[in-house]
């Protein structure tokens, strides 16, 4: 924003020395753009005159093709002494019109769809070629963008209002047909796609706050897309199967309509509204969700969120009745529709809850820890073993140099294995190998079907410091590398992930000492930031602590203490020293 502020002000101070050292006026036009009417490009070509075969006829037409601007209007003053500058400004644009854009092209090639079998079938039979038409056009494509609004640049501080008023993208008449041989046609067709969003306006003021979206509208839609697939790939015995089941008749797929509505209201609300009808089934979607700026989406919390479904091809009410067998739960139903509430179901309120595959990942993660820990008992047993037959061999225990000498481990991989691989030395999903560091130490690991990379360590040595033994140490499970999917497993072992927490209290000091600055004061409470403007905190972070605020002097602490809602369980209390910067309590080693 500093470097857009000199760049407008030394613009306007230099439009203000040319009028005595100020300016105030108005700049518009009406229209700038660039345009192209019936444009018309056809004929024969042949990129090799000796071989009559490669040529193709084709052309190519526009109706109507412009790019530009309009109903500009500029208007401000600008003053060198004060070092200021206003501006208002209204326009639309840029603005893209395409009509009646067509493309023919005719050209001897093989049957693409021939060619495609016989990859799959690795068949040497010749390809003929044959006749290959392509056709295509567009009624229009059209890009558009109008918007309004003001920007106050000064020494101290920017205020900046913004009124979107219009901007989307439209497809009208789309047709795109792939003939082979006269006869066989592909075919893909959209009667009308719409992206719009309008109503948005948002303003803000650099010196005291970040942009806050006030109001907001958006809109998808789509009609009558159809998709022909060819005999060839429709009769297909693989694909023939996927088709029948989702109801793909003659080698067509249909949408009748897409049609989501998303508004905005009050800075938190929104609505979404849409329908979606396709050949498989029709859902009317009905939801209402809160949503505070500059919080994770995570943390979205719905009011409700209907589904209706009706209209279902065989294939999908067949599935809908085993999946409510499975897990014992029955959708309501009035006559032949289906009536789905989602917050029905295990108390859904959020985004996290909603997500099956944040749900299934975990369930696996835990699975996969499991697992481990019934390797790991095996290894320790298959040690204990080992000792017990050394003892009785020798009067004295001693565990295997190798935990996994005298065990069978499905996935087990020694180090010479792995060097003798060709181009992977590392291991792969499942697999397990031990790494020594010493003559009586080493490391077990094991990577998950997730990349993520789990070891213990593992030593054979005596640590008995008497004549007794006491061999043998298999340590925890600790994360060596991680692919970022899963750090959730770190809750299976009851580590609390205490990061963000730490963040926000780093945030809290840091908006508290430029409070202190501005007012000479420490706020007594994060309120004080809050109202300030220096402050916002995700919606869970204020459900689940509270924060204790004592500070003077450069000195003092930072404390937050867990509701009855933080997961962890409540009472739990961390200590932010100012002096040390140094977290202490709830998993904090210290």
């Amino acid at each position: 924003m500093k470097f857009f502020f000199k760049i407008f002000t030394t613009t306007f101070l230099c439009i203000g020395f040319i009028f005595s050292q100020s300016f105030d006026g108005e700049v518009s036009f009406g229209d700038i753009s660039f345009q192209i009417k019936d444009f018309h490009i056809g004929g024969d070509f042949n990129n090799s005159p000796e071989m009559q075969d490669d040529k193709f006829n084709g052309s190519f037409d526009i109706g109507l093709l412009k790019y530009g601007f309009s109903d500009i209007i500029l208007s401000g003053d600008v003053s060198s002494y004060s070092e200021r500058g206003r501006l208002k400004y209204n326009f639309s644009g840029p603005e893209f019109d395409l009509e009646n854009l067509k493309i023919n092209l005719s050209f001897d090639a093989p049957n693409v769809w021939e060619a495609t079998q016989l990859i799959e079938s690795a068949s040497s039979k010749e390809l003929k070629l044959v006749k290959n038409e392509i056709e295509f056009s567009v009624g229009k494509i059209k890009q558009y963008f109008g918007a309004s609004g003001s920007i106050d640049l000064n020494e101290r501080n920017q205020m900046v209002e913004f009124e979107l008023d219009k901007a989307g993208y439209l497809i009208n008449n789309l047709n795109a047909n792939l003939i082979i041989d006269s006869n066989n046609r592909s075919m893909f067709n959209i009667l009308k796609f719409k992206t719009e969003a309008n109503n948005i306006s948002f303003e803000f003021n650099t010196d005291n706050k970040i942009p806050e979206l006030e109001k907001a509208a958006f809109q998808v839609l789509l009609q009558n897309l159809e998709i022909k697939i060819p005999s060839e790939v429709y009769e297909n015995p693989k694909f023939k199967e996927v088709a029948d089941y989702l109801n793909i008749t003659s080698g067509r797929f249909r949408i009748r309509q897409i049609d989501l509505d998303l508004s905005y209201l009050n800075g938190r609300k929104s609505y979404l509204k849409g329908i979606i009808d396709t050949q498989f089934g029709k859902a009317n979607i009905d939801c209402s969700f809160i949503l505070e700026q500059e919080i994770d989406i995570s943390d979205m919390e719905f009011e409700y969120f209907k589904i209706e479904l009706n209209n279902l091809s065989r294939p999908i009410k067949n599935f809908i009745q085993v999946w409510e067998n499975e897990n014992n739960i029955s959708f309501k139903r009035q006559g032949n529709t289906i009536l789905v509430d989602l917050l029905e179901f295990d108390d859904i309120k959020n985004l996290q809850q909603l997500s099956p595959f944040k749900q299934y990942t975990g369930t696996v993660n835990r699975a996969e820890a499991a697992a481990e820990d019934a390797v790991l008992s095996a290894l320790k047993a298959n040690a204990e073993a080992y000792a017990m037959e050394k003892f009785m061999d020798t009067g004295r225990k001693s565990y295997p140099t190798n935990p996994f000498d005298g065990s069978s481990v499905d996935g087990y991989k020694t180090t010479a294995e792995l060097a003798a691989r060709s181009g992977n030395t590392t291991l792969d999903s499942g697999e397990w190998t031990y790494t020594a560091s010493s003559s009586t130490a080493g490391l077990i690991t094991h990577k998950r079907n997730d990349d993520s990379v789990w070891s213990w360590t593992y030593s054979s040595a005596n640590t008995a410091s008497g004549q007794a033994d006491n061999r043998g140490y298999f340590g925890s499970r600790e994360i060596s590398k991680s692919n970022k999917k899963e750090i959730d497993q770190l809750s299976f072992d009851n580590e609390p992930d205490v990061t963000e927490i730490h963040t926000t209290i780093s945030n809290i000091y840091n908006a508290s000492r430029i409070y202190y600055q501005n007012l000479g004061k420490w706020p007594s409470n994060i309120n004080n930031l809050h109202r300030a403007g220096r402050l916002r905190l995700k919606k869970s972070i204020k459900s689940n602590w509270i924060f204790v605020l004592e500070l003077q002097n450069k000195e003092g602490t930072i404390t937050a203490i867990s509701t009855k809602k933080m997961p962890g369980g409540e009472d739990k209390i961390i200590i932010f020293d100012v002096v040390s910067r140094k977290f202490t309590g709830y998993g904090s080693s210290d």
